[in-house]
């Protein structure tokens, strides 16, 4: 999947670069490391995002840091 001609965004409170920026493709949406923007990227469909953002919001999915 091509991410050149994506435009990633990054919540404002992001500092450090430890954060994942986000991008809205015609067909996905795609995520990456903000500290590794040439890295892989996980790609989502809409219905899949919106699942993975409802795990997160009810802490379904943990951090990173424990």
């Amino acid at each position: 999947m091509a991410t050149t001609n994506s435009v990633f965004k990054a919540s404002t409170r992001c500092t450090g670069g430890a954060c994942v920026e986000v991008a809205v493709s015609t067909s996905a949406i795609i995520v990456r490391d903000g500290k590794d923007r040439q890295g892989s990227v996980l790609s989502f469909g809409p219905v899949e995002w919106r699942s993975f953002l409802d795990a997160v919001k009810s802490g379904s999915v943990g951090s990173a840091d424990g």
